[in-house]
């Protein structure tokens, strides 16, 4: 089912590559897949066409995280609660990427 939503989402981008939104719904797509790579690309370009997408950011900072790329994670993470102050999730993932780069602080 996911791969037939994949399919749909880059119909969709061909006609529009600069709507954030559906970047960030393929990146969410790729990442449930357990592509990594192809969901960072994609979250990447969401959050690059719309600063202001603090769930993109979000996302994106989770698959950094699960990759093993703390430090960006920490930065994309961080972005995010700048814009969603208190969401939960938000803070749980950051404090973990903290936790996971060696630096709990």
């Amino acid at each position: 089912m996911l791969d037939r939503v994949l399919t749909e989402f880059k119909a969709t981008l061909k006609d529009r590559a600069d709507c954030a939104e559906v970047h960030y719904a393929l990146g969410v797509a790729y990442a449930a897949l357990g592509h990594r790579d192809e969901a960072e690309q994609a979250l990447r370009q969401a959050a690059a066409l719309k600063s202001d997408y603090w769930w993109a950011h979000y996302a994106l900072g989770v698959v950094l995280a699960d990759g093993g790329k703390h430090a960006d994670a920490v930065e994309q993470l961080s972005w995010a609660l700048r814009g969603l102050p208190g969401v939960p999730c938000i803070y749980r993932a950051l404090g973990r990427a903290h936790w996971d780069s060696g630096d709990p602080d």
